[in-house]
């Protein structure tokens, strides 16, 4: 009973040797070749597991010494990017104190009446710009014009104090 070969795949006993040859199980059709090839390979035990035993240790000792550097190394990327935002904090904060300074030194351009608002002309406004500015459309020009008794083809010039009604 011994020299009974059992199918590795469905178990039926009596096939051919198939360690010897390539077999077909008859019962199930499974090719049974791969099965004399593993079996061919040696069982050779604890050698192996001697030699991948120190490759182990040192493999998981180098991970616990780089995560143990990792772990406790000042993160320098972070510094790097503190760095940077404290530089453009402090750029930030200069062109505030610019801002300021130019807006302070600047005559006041808008200044409140009972009607309305007197603003002093800049360079580059027109009674469209100006349209646009205080009432949020440049449709309404010819009214602007027309509040300080001007043509609305007139050229506004640089200092000009009109009216804007509100």
């Amino acid at each position: 009973m011994s020299d009974e070969i059992k199918c590795p795949v469905c178990g039926k006993v009596g096939i051919p040797n198939y360690r010897n040859e390539d077999i077909v199980c008859p019962c199930c059709g499974s090719d049974l070749s791969i099965f004399r090839v593993i079996d061919k390979i040696p069982q050779g035990g604890r050698s192996k597991k001697n030699v991948w035993m120190p490759i182990a240790a040192v493999a998981i000792l180098a991970a616990a010494v780089f995560g143990g550097i990792l772990l406790f190394k000042p993160n320098t990327p972070q510094i790097i990017q503190d760095n940077a935002l404290e530089a453009r904090i402090a750029v930030l904060q200069d062109s505030i104190g610019t801002l300021n300074y130019k807006l302070n030194s600047q005559p006041q351009q808008i200044s409140p009446t009972s009607d309305g608002f007197k603003y002093v002309v800049r360079k580059g406004d027109s009674f469209w710009s100006i349209s646009k500015r205080f009432y949020h459309t440049g449709t309404r020009y010819e009214e602007v014009a027309t509040a300080n008794g001007l043509d609305s083809k007139s050229k506004l010039t640089v200092g000009d104090t009109i009216i804007i009604k509100q």
